[in-house]
Order: C-alpha cells, then sequence, then structure tokens
C-alpha cells in the first residue's frame, strides 16, 4: 500500500495511506416478456420493478405482466463490453496471451 502526504493545520504534514485501486464492472440484466399483441398497439406501456404494465386501449386499466425471464437471474459471467472502470476511468481486461 502506498501512502499519501497531507497538511493539517493542526498537525502538520502527516501521512495517512492511500486507497487502493478502485476496480468497478458494469453487467447488463435484462428480463424478457412474451406477449400476444405487439406493444406497438399498445395505447402506453411502462415497465416498474420488473413488472410490465400495458394499456391497450383507451380509457381501459392497464394489464401486468410478470417476466418469463426475470432479470436477478443473470449469471455475471461476463461484463459489459466497455463496462470495466479503473478509478473511474475506462480499461479493458488484460487477458493471458
Amino acid at each position: 500500500m502506498t501512502e499519501t502526504k497531507v497538511y493539517n493545520s493542526k498537525f502538520g504534514f502527516t501521512t495517512i495511506p492511500k486507497k487502493s485501486d478502485e476496480l468497478e464492472v458494469a453487467y447488463t440484466i435484462y428480463s424478457r416478456w412474451e406477449l400476444n399483441e405487439p406493444i406497438e398497439k399498445a395505447y402506453s406501456w411502462w415497465i416498474k420493478y420488473d413488472r410490465l404494465y400495458v394499456v391497450w386501449r383507451q380509457g381501459e386499466g392497464y394489464v401486468e405482466y410478470s417476466p418469463v425471464s426475470e432479470a436477478r437471474n443473470s449469471d455475471f459471467k461476463h461484463p459489459d463490453e466497455n463496462g470495466i472502470f479503473l478509478n473511474g476511468e475506462p480499461v479493458e481486461e488484460k487477458l493471458e496471451e
């Protein structure tokens, strides 16, 4: 671990340990719904809390659909393309040759 010198008006210069590198990875998770009608025919639709809500005709209530493939079932096998960051900067994986 490296150290960083900082100045404190009360204590003068002091040495503090520098945080190690921060690696962040983004994953895409998705849900899938199967519908009997094309969604383009709906009057309105929205997704909230992994549920699809569709109003098929103006003046009617909404129909709630559960996904056939839910978002939380992701296996996290590979991160998104361009989804790896080191200290906030994009990086690429360093793979064996």
